[in-house]
């Protein structure tokens, strides 16, 4: 072990989105890759059952709670494929 301490770093994003367009999608990409991102939490993603299938992240596990009102709901959650999650609602 070195004398120096080293530090590792969990980069996280989280935004409210008001609903995932495809353009927020690709703006969303595009920022992931910009920062390194681990973690991402997009907060009014809109995303149901039928609407989730279209989208992926490249290296990133999804995890979802899915829309459940009329206006704007939902959260996508991404982690890195390397990284370990344990993802859970209770309720």
């Amino acid at each position: 072990m070195s004398s120096s301490s080293q530090f590792d770093t969990l980069r996280v994003l989280q935004w409210n989105a008001g609903g995932l367009s495809q353009s927020k999608r690709m703006e969303i990409l595009q920022t992931l890759g910009e920062r390194d991102v681990d973690v991402f939490a997009i907060m009014e993603a809109n995303l149901t059952d039928k609407n989730l299938k279209y989208y992926s992240f490249r290296g990133f596990s999804l995890y979802v709670l899915k829309k459940f009102r009329q206006v704007a709901s939902g959260i996508l959650i991404g982690v890195k494929r390397e990284l370990t999650a344990d993802f859970r609602i209770n309720s």
